[in-house]
Order: C-alpha cells, then sequence, then structure tokens
C-alpha cells in the first residue's frame, strides 16, 4: 500500500482505498441515485425559472420599470429629509 501511495499521491491512494471498502452494486446504486436527485432538481429548477419568467414578462415593462426606480429615489430623499422628534 505504502508504495501504491509514493507511486499515485497521497489523494489517489486514499481514493484507491475507498474503492476498495464499498461493493460495486452499493457504488452503482448510489451513483444512479445521485444521478436522478441531480436531473430532478435541475428539471424542477428549469420548469419554476421559465414559468416565473413568463409571469414578469406579460406584467413587467420598461415604463413600470423606470416608475418604480423613481419612486424608490422619492422615498429616499423623504425619509433622508424628514427628523424624528420625540
Amino acid at each position: 500500500m505504502e508504495q501504491l501511495q509514493k507511486h499515485l499521491g497521497k489523494k489517489q491512494g486514499l481514493k484507491h482505498r475507498n474503492n476498495e471498502i464499498f461493493p460495486m452494486n452499493i457504488k452503482v446504486t448510489a451513483g444512479t441515485l445521485v444521478m436522478l436527485a441531480s436531473w430532478s432538481s435541475s428539471s424542477i429548477v428549469t420548469y419554476d425559472f421559465q414559468f416565473s419568467i413568463r409571469g414578469t414578462m406579460r406584467t413587467v415593462t420598461a415604463g413600470t420599470i423606470f416608475k418604480a426606480l423613481e419612486a424608490a429615489k422619492l422615498d429616499r430623499r423623504l425619509q433622508s429629509n424628514t427628523r424624528v422628534l420625540i
């Protein structure tokens, strides 16, 4: 084992040791479950993103965005000019 670590390096030796611990059927099953979870989650995120974009593109226009920015600027100006009296 020491010769293998010297030849492959420390990280490769540890990887080789882990490959010997778990049987092949367990590694295949775990890999399948991880791949299924990855594909499922990415499909959900993609669908949700497309649905969200479609919904916002119908209601938001350039004029609406500029009006919201102007309102935010006005709100900040009012807050900075207002003094609190106790």
